[in-house]
């Protein structure tokens, strides 16, 4: 939902949501937005809500509508236009984006012994998963997925009870690897 902020002469800075589907502008009483100068129609323009958009709309008014310097008789609005009505103005707010949820990035789980309920973000390209010098996993980010693939050597890779395939797993929420010593849950509720 956007806003408007009015700046009427004689009169300090407004806003105005725009929370209704039609806002009136006008100088008789009965407008949504009234402005008590001759230079107005009674009746002059309208806002039209359209989802988080609006639409401005001069209702053949006599001294007509302007949207940042240029007259128009109908204006889909953006953000920072300036509309003006006579020699008052008000100035179009669009409505600011939800901010964007950062992604949710995975975590390795330690599921039981010393370590359990340690925890590995997964925010790289390649995790790997082993001691040094010893193969082990790799967890490759691939996009939105992430791939369990072992390294040469490194056996005995049990995903949710079965032998891991050779060209890798796929891990999604839930999934439960155990290796030699360590049994480990991919945790990752967007997957």
């Amino acid at each position: 939902m956007g806003k408007i902020t009015l700046l009427l002469q004689g009169s300090p800075p407004r806003e105005i949501p725009l929370d209704k589907p039609r806002i009136s502008i006008g100088r008789r009483s009965r407008n949504d937005i009234r402005i008590d100068d001759q230079a107005v129609s009674g009746e002059h323009a309208i806002l039209l809500r359209v989802g988080d958009d609006a639409v401005l709309e001069d209702l053949d008014s006599t001294n007509g509508t302007r949207v940042n310097g240029q007259p128009v008789k109908k204006h889909f609005l953006q953000d920072g236009d300036v509309v003006e009505v006579a020699s008052h103005r008000f100035v179009y707010h669009a409505s600011p984006l939800e901010p964007a949820l950062p992604p949710a990035v995975p975590v390795l789980e330690v599921a039981s012994g010393n370590n359990a309920g340690r925890r590995t973000l997964l925010n790289k390209a390649i995790t790997v998963i082993g001691g040094i010098g010893e193969p082990g996993l790799l967890i490759l980010r691939r996009g939105r997925d992430y791939v369990l693939v072992s390294e040469p050597g490194s056996r005995g890779v049990i995903i949710n009870g079965g032998a891991m395939p050779p060209e890798g797993w796929r891990l999604g929420h839930g999934d439960r690897i155990q290796l030699t010593g360590a049994d480990l849950h991919f945790l990752h509720p967007a997957s």
